[in-house]
């Protein structure tokens, strides 16, 4: 495969290919200790120490349990004097501590064993890999203290007389392997930009002029290569008024954009239009180029690129980058760039992995759970392995797996990967994938265009899974021929051409342009969520509602047979839950909509129950129409040693009337892999339905959770009485599940579930759609109702297990009034 040194702007400028890797197995009983440097049973008697790597080190050790940790273990272990100072897979913590700290852990109720900490375990696996095999010869590296301090890690390395970019041998790298400041060392790499109809595709005109949802009080950060001329004197009418800061990341630069990518990305998300026709003023931006939240602020934070996409700026810790974001006032955050996750010479470990820009992403949104984080994909897809001059070999007329940059391979972001858009004209509208890289050389990719089926992937765009098995993209949006905002700035390229009939509009393509039109979306989401009374909702709960609402593209453009482009289950590592559309919001009823934002954390053995209620209906009405229930969760970030890197674990279980129990992500045993658990019913039984979320192992803190439901939940008159029907529309559940049309788009009205004192701003439609509920923590009782009906509907209970120890505080249901609103995807 052709490797590619870097970060990347994910606006199409080159394209690079990864391979499959390995992925560790599922937990198993015994426990097994899941690392990069291999799976280990730590009751197995000591490992041999002819490996200079697999030295211990002195005041750490693993301590490992039979099972799900509770929280009294927990307790038991910082009693004992132990500093726990990461999560391991499965049921382990590193800790620091004296050996007689260790030893008093032994006695820990459902202590398993005790294991090294090694001087492997401080080494990047691809990196590791060179160093095993004595194939190491010299490659860039950095080196990440304890706590994530840089300098503290810079200062020892000094010390010793060391020199980073000047190691050779595998005895300096031992010896920098030693140095007790040191956490952890991988290679570095540069970073680089992964380079409408769209508002078509995705029905967003009808949120702007129904629901008058423009992103209004939403601020929306991006990082990229600025803004136009970096001037407020001289900038863009598109931006007038609406920059809420600028953020120069590149020494000694400024915040213009002598690139181009950064004000087509930013076009995309708040680019109100003003250079084509639009009225601000009115509020009227449908026959515009308009991005997608045309009155959303922005927070610029810019970087300078090449020519090629090298990005000079960023830092190598990303969290204080985050940070200045955050404290501008920003809860969205959009990325259009990306890295590599391994050295270039190891094709298994260039994608898909986990490195520390991934972990202090997760550990950023951890500590920030109000803040989205988008990232697209890659735009590293390719068919066949590289070979000389870009040409790629054995393909087969299906994308290859296994090619995702980080930090989109972050537990908490949400990843966006890139569908064509259906443009007949214009930019490469008439190119064939082959013309974009010879690694498209295969049919029926090679003569299909670049834009003529929105149900089709972007060849291009970056497929996962990730190294440990996690599904990624979380789902696709349009990204080939966008058109957005040119920049004038000093020297910017017209990217993929300038527009017809426009010269202050370009196109462009890749996963860059696919991200900021999700960004866009998840403004519109926040500002309808604020009117409903969640002025500052979880990101938990918006990725619920996003991945919820999507539409299911498969099978892609290429038929069924061995070129199906898209699997048909879902989520799939092409195309996740499929393609971000919110359209069915404005469904007719019995369609309804309803999440929970819930906010009190989950202890190891704890559940929570939801049964039907007037305010969250759970009562199958029509089997016409899927139920979808959607769990999501903003996880620790894990060990960079760790080989999975989920840390807190829940479940998803949804149960029928007749008791059928479907799981979420159809894993019977539970998904241990993703943070991230969805359940489709496509032809749903008739009847009242409970759903579980259960806490299976929560090592770390407590963990809350946003939960959407959506289904044929709701009588157009208020009822909730099944209606039979006479026969279902829906494909079989093995077959692909249906997609919604753009000539018809489905409606959604938020109707009060509580005494209003408000009437809705918006008239309801002759069609009577859903309404949707939003609530926060579901009220605690004493048990489940198990017999729920529409005359005496069930609470949500909150039951703990034999084996929790504490049970959740929780805090009162709050339904809020609910009005007529759109919540839809982009398009431009």
């Amino acid at each position: 495969m052709r490797l590619f040194h870097g970060l990347l702007l994910l606006s199409l400028v080159l394209l690079s290919f990864g391979s499959a890797a390995s992925k560790p197995p599922s937990a198993t009983i015994p426990p097994k200790l899941y690392l990069q440097r291999g799976t280990i049973d730590l009751t197995v008697a000591s490992q041999t120490q002819a490996d200079p790597w697999l030295q211990p080190i002195d005041g750490y050790a693993v301590i490992q349990f039979s099972g799900p940790i509770l929280l009294k273990q927990r307790q038991a272990v910082a009693a004992t004097g132990l500093e726990i100072v990461e999560y391991l897979p499965d049921y382990a913590y590193l800790v620091r501590g004296s050996a007689a700290q260790q030893a008093a852990a032994r006695t820990i109720d459902g202590f398993y064993a005790r294991g090294a900490w090694t001087l492997a375990d401080k080494v990047q696996p691809g990196l590791l890999k060179l160093l095993q095999r004595g194939q190491y010869r010299g490659l860039p590296l950095r080196t990440i203290g304890w706590d994530n301090q840089l300098a503290s890690a810079e200062q020892a390395v000094k010390a010793q007389g060391l020199t980073l970019d000047a190691i050779r041998s595998v005895d300096q790298m031992l010896q920098l392997a030693r140095i007790s400041e040191v956490r952890w060392i991988e290679v570095v790499s540069t970073p680089k930009l992964i380079d409408q109809y769209a508002r078509q595709v995705q029905q967003v005109e009808p949120v702007w002029m129904d629901r008058q949802l423009y992103g209004q009080n939403q601020i929306v950060a991006y990082t990229d290569t600025g803004l136009d001329t970096g001037s407020l004197a001289t900038l863009s009418n598109d931006f007038a008024n609406r920059i809420q800061a600028t953020q120069v990341l590149s020494a000694g630069s400024n915040w213009d954009d002598n690139h181009g990518h950064g004000t087509h990305v930013a076009g995309s998300i708040a680019g109100n239009g003003a250079l084509s026709g639009s009225n601000p003023a009115s509020h009227s931006y449908t026959s515009s180029m308009a991005g997608i939240a045309p009155e959303a602020k922005l927070v610029v934070q810019a970087f300078e690129a090449d020519v090629n996409g090298n990005i000079v700026g960023l830092p190598t810790d990303f969290y204080p980058m985050y940070q200045q974001a955050y404290n501008a006032g920003a809860r969205i955050h959009s990325n259009s760039w990306g890295d590599v996750t391994g050295p270039v010479t190891d094709t298994e470990a260039l994608y898909g992995g986990y490195p520390y820009s991934a972990q202090r992403t997760d550990q950023f949104l951890w500590e920030h759970p109000d803040y989205t984080m988008l990232f697209g994909a890659g735009n590293s897809g390719a068919d066949g392995e590289v070979g000389e001059m870009g040409f790629c070999t054995g393909g087969n007329g299906v994308v290859d797996p296994d090619s995702l940059l980080t930090p989109a391979t972050a537990k908490n972001v949400i990843t966006v990967g890139a569908s064509e858009s259906p443009r007949p004209t214009g930019g490469y509208t008439s190119l064939p994938w082959l013309l974009l890289s010879f690694c498209f050389a295969t049919e029926p990719i090679l003569s299909d265009t670049l834009s003529d089926d929105a149900n089709g992937m972007a060849a291009f765009s970056s497929r996962g899974p990730t190294d440990d098995g996690r599904i990624k993209p979380d789902l696709v949006a349009p990204g080939t021929n966008i058109v957005s905002t040119r920049s004038y700035g000093s020297g910017a390229s017209t990217l993929w051409g300038v527009h017809e009939t426009n010269g202050n509009y370009v196109y462009s393509g890749g996963t860059s342009m696919a991200t900021p039109l999700v960004a866009g979306t998840v403004a519109l989401i926040r500002e309808w969520l604020a009117t409903e009374g969640l002025s500052n909702p979880s990101a938990a709960v918006i990725k619920s509602i996003a991945l919820n609402t999507t539409v299911d593209i498969a099978p892609g453009q290429y038929g069924t047979g061995v070129t199906q482009e898209i699997p048909y289950n879902r989520p799939n590592s092409v195309a996740g839950w499929g393609r971000s559309n919110l359209s069915f919001i404005t469904k007719a009823a019995p369609y309804d909509l309803w999440v929970d934002d819930h906010a009190a954390g989950l202890s190891t053995g704890q559940t929570v129950s939801y049964n039907h209620t007037t305010s969250q209906p759970l009562t199958v009405l029509t089997n016409t129409q899927p139920l979808r229930v959607m769990l999501n969760w903003t996880d620790p970030p894990a060990s960079l040693a760790a080989a999975q890197q989920l840390v807190n674990d829940l479940d998803l279980v949804v149960i029928g009337p007749d008791g059928t129990r479907y799981y979420g992500n159809n894993q019977s045993t539970g998904d241990r892999t993703n943070n991230l658990e969805g359940v489709i019913i496509n032809t749903p039984q008739l009847g009242a339905y409970q759903i579980e979320v259960n806490a299976h192992n929560v090592p770390i803190a407590s963990q809350a959770y946003g939960l959407a439901v959506a289904g044929p939940l709701r009588e157009s008159n208020g009822g909730g009485t099944p209606t039979p029907t006479t026969a279902p529309t829906n494909t079989p559940t093995t077959g692909p599940t249906n997609t919604a049309t753009a000539t018809n788009p489905p409606t959604i009205t938020v109707s009060s579930t509580s005494t209003a004192t408000t009437a809705p701003s918006n008239t309801p439609t002759a069609t009577n759609p859903p309404t949707i509920t939003v609530s926060n923590t579901p009220t605690a009782t004493t048990a489940p109702s198990n017999t729920p009906t529409a005359t005496n509907p069930p609470t949500i209970t909150v039951s703990n297990t034999p084996t929790a120890t504490t049970a959740p505080s929780n805090t009162p249901t709050t339904v809020v009034n609910q009005y007529q609103v759109w919540a839809p995807w982009a398009s431009k």
